[in-house]
């Protein structure tokens, strides 16, 4: 996985994050695609906002057609932070934001196709909380396909950890 984010500052309490995620993974050795826990997901207040957690890329052919995941993903977001109207300018545990998110998931033996990626803008709450940081978004998906699941209102309480 290749990821990078660069912040740039506009005044003390404004500032714009620029982050991409490009990630690929295979088998080693007889072993020739991942095993499935391993596989990548995209979709969710994580990755991209208004659309339903791990819902983008590939699907299990036999009902419910679940995701499956798959062995590449790419992401990219934007994000504009300014602080919360009527809070005092010292405040650093209260931010809103805009964003515009992009991603998509592609399965073993699917090309990259940008004209597959998902994209979405909205605007989101995060509150770092003296017991766990808060984050809610409204988004709203701008390019969702028959058989997306979108959702508009997403929140997270904690810190994913990825392992």
């Amino acid at each position: 996985s290749y990821l990078a984010s660069v912040f740039f500052p506009f005044g003390r309490q404004y500032s714009l994050k620029l982050s991409n995620e490009w990630s690929y993974g295979n088998g080693y050795g007889n072993t020739h695609s991942l095993p499935f826990f391993k596989n990548f997901y995209a979709g969710g207040a994580n990755s991209v906002r208004g659309y339903q957690n791990e819902s983008l890329g590939p699907r299990d052919i036999l009902p419910p057609n679940d995701p499956i995941g798959g062995n590449k993903r790419v992401l990219a977001s934007a994000e504009f932070f300014f602080p919360v109207p009527g809070t005092s300018v010292h405040n650093r545990s209260m931010r809103l934001s805009t964003f515009i998110d992009a991603g998509q998931v592609y399965g073993p033996g699917q090309r990259i196709q940008f004209s597959q990626i998902r994209t979405s803008f909205g605007i989101a709450f995060d509150w770092f909380s003296p017991i766990a940081p808060l984050s809610i978004s409204i988004a709203r998906p701008l390019n969702a396909r028959p058989g997306d699941q979108t959702r508009a209102v997403q929140f997270t309480l904690g810190t994913l950890f990825m392992y």
